[in-house]
């Protein structure tokens, strides 16, 4: 009639649940903050970027040329540069992967063991947030363009 009793015990996870809640939340809300900082400054460069275009696009426009064709043609040009400016940084980003984590582990205990990989969906929110502040800076930038009439853009850059 030996008996034995199984009890769980989850305190420590209960204690430490909440930090772990806490850094979540400041890594989303970090993350949030990056892409739109990101939003911002690829927004403002592509406008001067943009001004500096303003005459050709003009052109195309007292050409017959429609404006969505123009739309288009920013957006793929700065589809190219983020596509290619993501691969380099993936393939940087896994190259540099094993020496940062010999550099952080040279600190931390011998037993700890850390596996660092690009993992699918890291890859797929880079490619969706970046697409989606690609097309909203192409958006911002062209509006001064797109609004103003070709024929007044033309006058104001020739006096």
């Amino acid at each position: 009639k030996d008996q034995a009793e199984l009890t769980t015990s989850d305190a420590l996870y209960q204690q430490m649940q909440a930090p772990l809640t806490e850094i979540t939340r400041i890594v989303q809300l970090m993350r949030m903050l990056t892409v739109l900082t990101g939003e911002g400054i690829v927004s403002l460069l592509l406008c001067m970027w943009m001004r500096s275009r303003q005459r050709e696009m003009a052109v195309f426009v007292s050409m017959g040329e429609a404006k969505w064709k123009i739309f288009l043609q920013a957006l793929l040009e700065s589809a190219v540069l983020f596509l290619a400016s993501s691969l380099i940084s993936l393939a940087v980003g896994t190259l540099f992967a094993d020496p940062m984590k010999r550099l952080l582990l040279r600190a931390a205990a011998s037993d700890l063991s850390l596996e660092i990989s690009v993992q699918c969906s890291d890859v797929v929110f880079l490619v969706g947030s970046g697409s989606a502040v690609v097309v909203i800076a192409v958006l911002l930038s062209l509006i001064p363009v797109i609004r103003t009439n070709p024929r007044d853009l033309l006058s104001r850059m020739e006096g």
